[in-house]
C-alpha cells in the first residue's frame, strides 16, 4: 500500500504532458502511434514525454521525495 501511495502521489506531480504520455502508454498500453493520432503530437514528442516521465519517476522513487514536486522542477519540463 504504501508503494502504491507514492507511485500515485509521484505521478500525480508530473507535468500532465509528461503524466498523460505515461498513463496513455504504460496504463493503458495504447501504442505510440494510436497516441500521436489522437494527441496531435509526434511520436517522438511522446516517446520523449514517456521518458522523462520514467526518469522523474524513477527518481522520485529512488529517494522517497514524492511530495515534493517543486524539488525537481528541472526534470518535469516537457520538452
Amino acid at each position: 500500500n504504501e508503494v502504491r501511495t507514492r507511485i500515485r502521489r509521484a505521478l500525480a506531480n508530473l507535468p500532465p504532458a509528461l503524466r498523460e504520455a505515461f498513463m496513455m502508454h504504460y496504463v493503458d498500453g495504447m501504442p505510440y502511434e494510436a497516441m500521436a493520432e489522437l494527441l496531435d503530437v509526434s511520436v517522438s514528442a511522446l516517446k520523449m514525454r514517456s521518458l522523462r516521465a520514467r526518469e522523474v519517476l524513477n527518481a522520485v522513487l529512488a529517494d522517497g521525495d514524492v511530495t515534493d514536486g517543486r524539488s525537481r522542477s528541472s526534470l518535469y519540463q516537457a520538452r
